[in-house]
């Protein structure tokens, strides 16, 4: 039942206040009795601040429509004073037993950008204490041995350098590292049973850093390939300065002014270098130059070395077209294994005995000579020194029949 005793006024009568002692007295037991249901408690009313509730007590709520369903708040049984105080705002309890989301569903939501994981707290279940706790996003992250994923941030950004702990980043097949705008730097490919791969190593003062071809294999290559016509351009741009290399083709260009060059070191500390040079930009040279296609040992215009017969193509070469002089030049091969120096055309005259314009008889080896096979015929020639004394010259047999035919008589006297 609802109370129902009412204030007594100074104008009511005897019989009214009557009716209202009575009243109150049957409020005041079913209070005792705990069967009075409040529409509107005001301590104000009752001249007191503290309603009071037996034990086993509590309030019952009917709600906005009267009917057999009431909101029953009741205490557990208390093992010390305690205290609940009500927020000075409006708003709507939330129990333990709520599966909605009501504590959220009015608040104002934050962008991570606007989170300072530093003072930012969220409240946390400490289930050893049994207990909600507050914690930074800071400490919450560091918890869990830093963040486990970002998965849900589109944008990830980093506070300071990554540290990876002495563990590994993956990526994925085709996936890059990127530049700031988001393009491509390096796209890592995957080969799935992959035991070898390249190492990239860093270098202090007077050093270079290097990049190695490493892994499980004993020897490996370490494979650079351009794309289409494109080559792999080493120190330089590959137009004004720089090497370029090509299928087939490597190309040696020069952007401090001087000329192309390949040194060549020996194997003993690399204590000497022969040097392949292009010619000067003067020479206005652009020949091809094709090494042989047998094994053997190039010859420079300054090198001391032997150069085979075989390579010497005399058969290609042009003609003199002139008679030969005293001053025209051979090679001789200076006591058979000996070193190669030149020879003019007149050593060969005053070798064979002819230093003066003529051969000495005593050189002549007539002995020696083969037979002419044939009867002598007036066209055949023979040599006369015109004169004696005089120049050497060509005679036919026809001549020697005119001389002895003029002086056949006188023959015949000499011979009786």
């Amino acid at each position: 039942m609802a109370i129902t005793a009412e204030q007594v006024e100074s104008s009511n009568t005897l019989e009214q206040f009557r009716q209202e002692f009575n009243s109150l007295q049957s409020d005041v037991s079913g209070l005792e009795a705990g069967t009075i249901a409040f529409t509107t408690v005001q301590t104000t009313n009752t001249n007191t601040t503290t309603v009071n509730i037996l034990e086993d007590g509590s309030l019952k709520f009917e709600g906005a429509t009267d009917d057999g369903f009431e909101t029953t708040l009741i205490a557990a049984d208390p093992t010390a004073d305690r205290t609940i105080t009500l927020p000075n705002e409006s708003g709507t309890v939330v129990l333990t037993g709520s599966s909605g989301n009501e504590l959220i569903t009015d608040k104002t939501s934050i962008a991570s950008a606007g989170v300072a994981a530093g003072s930012d707290e969220l409240l946390l279940s400490d289930a050893s204490a049994s207990a909600l706790k507050r914690i930074t996003v800071d400490d919450l992250i560091s918890s869990a041995g830093g963040l486990t994923s970002v998965a849900a941030d589109t944008t990830p950004q980093l506070g300071g350098n990554l540290d990876t702990n002495s563990h590994n980043i993956l990526i994925d097949d085709a996936h890059f590292i990127g530049d700031e705008n988001g393009n491509e730097q390096i796209i890592f490919q995957t080969t799935g049973s992959a035991v070898n791969q390249i190492d990239i190593t860093n270098a202090a003062t007077g050093s270079g850093p290097s990049i190695a071809a490493t892994g499980d294999d004993t020897n490996i290559n370490l494979t650079l390939t351009p794309k289409g016509s494109g080559k792999v351009i080493i120190d330089g741009n590959g137009s004004s300065g720089g090497v370029s290399i090509d299928d087939g083709n490597i190309d040696i260009r020069t952007g401090t002014g001087a000329v192309s060059k390949i040194k060549f070191y020996c194997e003993s500390s690399n204590a000497h270098a022969q040097t392949l040079q292009a010619a000067p930009h003067s020479a206005s040279s652009s020949s091809v130059s094709v090494l042989p296609t047998a094994s053997g040992t190039l010859i420079g215009t300054g090198d001391t070395g032997t150069l085979p017969l075989v390579a010497i193509d005399i058969d290609g070469g042009t003609d003199i077209g002139e008679a030969l002089v005293d001053a025209d030049l051979l090679i001789v091969d200076n006591g058979a294994g000996g070193t190669n120096r030149k020879v003019a055309m007149s050593r060969i005259a005053t070798y064979v005995g002819a230093a003066a314009g003529g051969f000495a008889i005593a050189n002549l080896d007539i002995d020696g000579g083969t037979d002419i096979g044939a009867a002598l015929a007036t066209t055949d020639l023979i040599i006369v020194d015109d004169g004696a004394g005089g120049t050497n010259r060509k005679a036919t047999l026809a001549r020697l029949l005119t001389l002895t035919d003029g002086n056949a008589t006188a023959l015949a006297i000499a011979l009786g």
